[in-house]
């Protein structure tokens, strides 16, 4: 017959020598429950996902960098931007610059 093998847990396991010691049902299924619930997020992460962007307003709900939307959806390449100050204004609603080469800027807040 087989002898019986004592576990770290406390479990009678027996070893059979032409198969190696044998696991307990419970830990095969916590296993592959365990399996599952890692590998599922990156199973679903693969995949692809499509959407239709079409109008203005869907672009405009996204982040556009250096591009232009006109009002029937088309994309243009826009001019580059770059940052010259920074404000705490809601709008700024005028530039100007003055004889020495400064910028002026109207936010109509408050000043």
């Amino acid at each position: 017959m087989t002898e019986p093998v004592a576990p770290p847990s406390g479990l009678t396991m027996y070893h059979f020598p032409d198969r190696g010691p044998s696991v307990p049902p419970t830990y095969r299924v916590a296993t592959t429950l365990l399996a599952v619930v890692f590998c599922y997020p990156i199973l679903i992460g693969a995949a692809p996902v499509f959407w239709r962007v079409s109008t203005q307003t869907d672009f405009l709900k996204g982040e556009i960098d250096s591009l232009s939307v006109d009002i029937e959806g088309h994309l243009r390449l826009g001019p580059a931007t770059a940052p010259v100050s920074e404000t705490s204004a809601p709008a700024l609603w005028s530039l100007a610059t003055d004889t020495g080469g400064d910028l002026w800027i109207g936010s109509g807040t408050q000043g």
